[in-house]
Order: C-alpha cells, then sequence, then structure tokens
C-alpha cells in the first residue's frame, strides 16, 4: 500500500500544478525489484504548499525544504523534499568554489599522470591526513549540524543533535577524533547507520 500512496502523493501534487517525482533510494530499490522501506519524492512545491496539498503532514524539516507526508494508518510513508530553493541547506546545490577545485584537481592529476599536456599545478600548504574516520547516526530523526565543512575539531566535541519526529532531541553525536571536517550530512532525515560526518585524521608529517 506505501508504494500506492508513494504514487498518490506524485499524482496530488502534479494535478496541483507542480512537478514531482520518486527519488532515492526507494528508485533503486524498485529497480532492483524490493520493498522500499520508504518513499521519496521532490517536488518543485514550497513546504507551506505542501502541507496545504497535504494537511496531515509533519514538518519536521520544513526549514530544509522536507515534509513527511503519513499513511492513513498514521505509519510515516514518504518524505516530500522541495529542491528549488538553495537555502534550503547545501543538498540538491553546487558550489562553485567546490566545483573549481574539483574541476581544477582533476585537469592537474591528469596532467600529472601524462593524460594531458601542461604541467600539474600543486596546492600550495597541503593538508595531509592519516586516516578518515566515519562518523553514523545511532537514532531516526532528523539531524541539525554544528559544524561546517573545513572546520577542524577536538575529540568529543559536539557535531550536532538528533531530534525525533516531534522536535525532542534524542542524541548528540560528538566527534570520536581530532581532525577536520571532510564532509558533513546535509540532509535532515537522519536513518541508524547513516553518515554523519567525515572526519580526516591530520597526519603528523607529509608522506
Amino acid at each position: 500500500m506505501s508504494r500506492s500512496f508513494a504514487i498518490s502523493i506524485v499524482r496530488t501534487l502534479r494535478d496541483s500544478g507542480h512537478q514531482a517525482y520518486l527519488v532515492g533510494g526507494c528508485v533503486r530499490d524498485l529497480v532492483l525489484g524490493r520493498e522500499p522501506a520508504d518513499y521519496d519524492v521532490a517536488t518543485d512545491a514550497e513546504p507551506e504548499e505542501v502541507m496545504r496539498i497535504f494537511p496531515e503532514t509533519y514538518a519536521v524539516g520544513a526549514q530544509f525544504g522536507v515534509v513527511l507526508v503519513p499513511l492513513p494508518e498514521a505509519h510515516v510513508a514518504s518524505n516530500v523534499s522541495t529542491r528549488n530553493q538553495g537555502s534550503r541547506g547545501h543538498a540538491g546545490t553546487v558550489e562553485s568554489d567546490d566545483l573549481a577545485l574539483l574541476v581544477n584537481g582533476t585537469l592537474s592529476t591528469m596532467r600529472a599522470l601524462k593524460m594531458l599536456p601542461g604541467d600539474p599545478h600543486p596546492i600550495e600548504n597541503p593538508v595531509w591526513l592519516d586516516k578518515i574516520v566515519d562518523v553514523t547516526g545511532e537514532q531516526l530523526g532528523i539531524f541539525y549540524p554544528l559544524v561546517k565543512r573545513g572546520a577542524y575539531v577536538e575529540a568529543g566535541m559536539k557535531l550536532g543533535y538528533v531530534t525525533d519526529f516531534f522536535g525532542k532531541v534524542i542524541a548528540e553525536p560528538r566527534a570520536p577524533v581530532a581532525g577536520v571536517i571532510l564532509h558533513v550530512n546535509a540532509l535532515p532525515t537522519l536513518k541508524k547507520g547513516d553518515n554523519i560526518a567525515n572526519i580526516g585524521v591530520v597526519a603528523s608529517h607529509a608522506p
């Protein structure tokens, strides 16, 4: 029933004049012939409009562009995400500086490997990493980060907090090691075992 309900959400949004698509892991599971645990719907409708169309919703992450639409039996069926506003968070957006670093780094590497003509451009004052530590969530809920990518953290420092779907704080993930934040989860909804952040442990000397 959750599949048909998710499809009905897409149809209702489209009938209301909006774009809407099934996205994320549910598409992968359907292609592989598996029953998804939940369904994600991306739409150009604002969160307020989604909540107007579906009055029985949970505004668990409206500030990020995410609301939950429950099944009639009150089981959470679908995350409806709006992705038309960059201010909703980093998810679904591309930073020009990040893109430039990726492009220039790739081209420089290809030059170093003689795949392209020209000389590579080494990074000035590189930070060498000894290892990368993955920080994962332990609870289902909504994650609110308190650190940004590129920030240096000490072991035990709070990375953010997790609330249940009613706003109660249920966890405060902390850095297991000291290092630099390489990645921080930008999607608010969090399942047990989902990645919260990656921390690079800075090497004591260059290799």
